[in-house]
């Protein structure tokens, strides 16, 4: 019994592993499924491909939240329910105070959305993707960089010196550093800054996840950062205000994460993470 265990839970023992290998091979899984998807339905409705982007931007959403949902699924049935993602009651107020710093990184997407952009989404369509656009990266990122590969790595280092904060930093870093796989369909240097801004907020959601141990502040206001940058048109391109405010992003975000988990709040977290 002992032996089947092991072999069965080899994957998860190794919490490098997961934070890269999950993120990855669904991001694939999707993408085929998706190019499979909306290939049958432009095959079976020609008259769809004018708004083909759109059909794949929508599919794409609900893609990644069934995903998200079979994760939670798996790792349920996997453990026999022992695995916690964090969607309960408990510290949910503490949750959403910690998670609204995030304001900052909305308001600056607004702010920037007016003065940057060429405006706002006109079209009952194009606000649905912005919506469902945000939710759904909001979800699936939580639940697969915050809720599995944080939650293992802070179970299987439990024993090891300063767990929390290596486990806040380096679930944060493979965040950041799996956006790399959008090089191949978007500008390198807006890539290469993506993983660092991203692996920076990626630092503050998950010291707000381990204080807390609930996921649905950073899973509401993941989805708001990203539907207040949805809801305009970008241009395209690598634009100066993208560096500065990607670095501010980078800074403001890891150090607040940082200050999250200080030493003084070790005993608590530990203690939270403790409990069965």
């Amino acid at each position: 019994m002992k032996q089947m265990k092991r072999k069965g839970n080899w994957f998860m023992r190794f919490p490098i592993l997961p934070a890269f290998a999950v993120p990855f091979l669904s991001i694939l899984g999707m993408s085929i499924l998706l190019d499979i998807i909306v290939s049958v339905i432009i095959i079976n409705k020609p008259d769809l491909m004018q708004i083909g982007e759109e059909i794949s931007k929508i599919t794409s959403s609900i893609l990644r939240i069934m995903i998200a949902f079979l994760i939670i699924l798996i790792m349920k049935l996997g453990t026999k329910g022992r695995f916690k993602f964090g969607f309960n009651r408990k510290n949910i107020k503490l949750s959403f105070i910690l998670a609204s710093f995030s304001v900052l990184m909305i308001a600056d997407n607004i702010i920037e959305g007016f003065v940057f952009t060429n405006g706002l989404q006109t079209t009952a369509i194009g606000f649905f993707v912005a919506i469902i656009g945000g939710i759904a990266p909001g979800f699936f990122e939580e639940v697969v960089c915050r809720g599995l590969v944080l939650s293992n790595m802070m179970d299987k280092w439990q024993t090891k010196k300063n767990y929390v904060l290596k486990s806040v930093l380096m679930s944060g870093i493979a965040f950041g550093v799996i956006h790399l796989i959008n090089l191949g369909s978007a500008d390198m240097w807006v890539t290469i800054l993506q993983v660092f801004y991203a692996a920076g907020v990626g630092i503050f959601f998950g010291a707000v996840y381990v204080r807390t141990r609930n996921l649905w502040g950073p899973v509401a206001m993941h989805a708001l950062i990203d539907i207040a940058y949805y809801l305009f048109i970008w241009p395209e391109g690598f634009h100066l205000n993208e560096l500065i405010s990607g670095i501010c992003i980078t800074v403001v975000f890891t150090v607040i994460g940082l200050y999250l988990i200080r030493p003084q709040k070790q005993e608590e977290i530990v203690e939270l993470w403790e409990e069965k």
